[in-house]
């Protein structure tokens, strides 16, 4: 009697462990992260797809006077320059074929260099 009680219990604990771990890892959900300064927002998106987990960048001035040149960007696994053209900046998608999982962090963060100036911006989990 008390073996089949052990055996429901273990049943139980597999199930919540399972359930746990699950919803820990990031292999079906959106990941999104947000932050923005003084002058520029961002947001960091990766999403698992039939192609691999698809990553992109998408960038937007903010401040009161438009950058009238190209800026760079370090963000996740983008860096680069982009021009500014008045609207938001999109980068990516770029795909890892072999990337289920994403380990989550805290916070991620991007750098911005424009017209001799620059500013690191904190992107939170959404």
């Amino acid at each position: 009697m008390e073996v089949s009680g052990f055996k429901k219990w273990m049943c139980i604990l597999f199930i919540v462990v399972t359930l746990v771990v699950g919803g820990c890892r990031s292999t079906e959900e959106e990941i999104i992260y947000e932050g923005k300064s003084e002058h520029w927002k961002i947001q960091y998106i990766s999403a698992l797809t039939e192609r691999g987990r698809e990553s992109k960048v998408t960038i937007e001035f903010i401040g009161s006077s438009e950058p009238s040149q190209t800026f760079y960007y370090d963000v996740g696994r983008f860096s680069g320059s982009a021009p500014y053209n008045g609207d938001q900046v999109v980068i990516g998608p770029g795909i890892c074929e072999h990337c289920e999982v994403l380990v989550q962090e805290e916070e991620k963060v991007g750098h911005i260099k424009w017209e001799n100036t620059s500013e690191e911006i904190k992107l939170t989990l959404r």
